[in-house]
């Protein structure tokens, strides 16, 4: 269990710099400062890394990335969860920015880097024996107190769920079969304006995105395809300002 920390990026008004809304980088590497408004007290937290305001989409991807695309071709799964307040760039350190790679966040650049190592895979040459054929597919739920929707399923009525006023909870997820990073983005693209016009009909306007990333391995007909292992990415939404908000996240 890895918990990393990323400053965003400060605003004209914060003077630039390691200051970002009264938190600093402390005297470690893995050590964050929190002021309090009136400079009155301070906490120092402890992280297993720190990042500051100026890491880039790529170092974050090397930070964090790299070691679950190694698990998922071993077989084993993986989570990573973005957790903050409204506006503190869990969807940009998910996601980013998909129209331009270099400020692709972590799901896409996932995606990236499993499809190219099933290149690899597939290409090889040599006297080695023959990789399995093996795919990608990608699923995204929105989950609130309303239920579980499903993000990619076909449809305005599928993906508001059961019934017209948005509640209830879909059945088995929607699966995309992914071979091309293009044709990725195309359905994380359409997940995220799905669940942008599902968010403000959560109760309390409270939502939370799972995307999942699932690869497969072929078998002999007729049985069908082998899991290998899963991603997951959660984006936890909402201001955790209450008890009862952190607990549900």
């Amino acid at each position: 269990l890895r918990v990393e920390a990323r400053l965003r990026s400060p605003l004209p008004s914060h003077g630039g710099g390691d200051y970002v809304g009264g938190v600093a980088l402390g005297g470690g590497e893995g050590w964050l400062e929190v002021a309090a408004k009136d400079d009155s007290d301070s906490l120092e937290l402890y992280f297993s890394k720190v990042h500051r305001a100026q890491t880039s989409q790529a170092d974050l991807f090397r930070s964090l990335g790299k070691g679950m695309a190694d698990a998922v071709f071993s077989g084993r799964g993986g989570c990573v969860v973005a957790l903050g307040a409204p506006g503190a760039g869990k969807t940009y350190g998910l996601m980013g920015e998909l129209g331009e790679y270099g400020r692709m966040g972590l799901v896409p650049r996932l995606i990236s880097e499993i499809l190219e190592r099933l290149g690899r895979r597939v290409t090889r040459g040599g006297g080695a024996a023959p990789a399995a054929p093996a795919w990608l597919a990608v699923s995204q739920y929105q989950v609130s107190a309303a239920g579980v929707r499903d993000l990619l399923a076909a449809g305005d009525a599928a993906a508001r769920g059961k019934g017209a006023d948005g509640a209830g909870c879909t059945g088995a997820a929607t699966q995309v079969r992914v071979e091309r990073l293009a044709d990725a983005l195309l359905v994380l693209e359409r997940g995220e304006r799905v669940a942008r016009r599902l968010a403000p009909l959560a109760p309390g306007g409270v939502a939370h995105t799972f995307t999942v990333l699932t690869l497969f391995r072929e078998r002999a007909a007729p049985a069908a395809p082998a899991e290998v292992g899963a991603l997951a990415a959660v984006e936890v939404c909402g201001a955790l300002d209450s008890r009862a908000a952190r607990e549900e996240a």
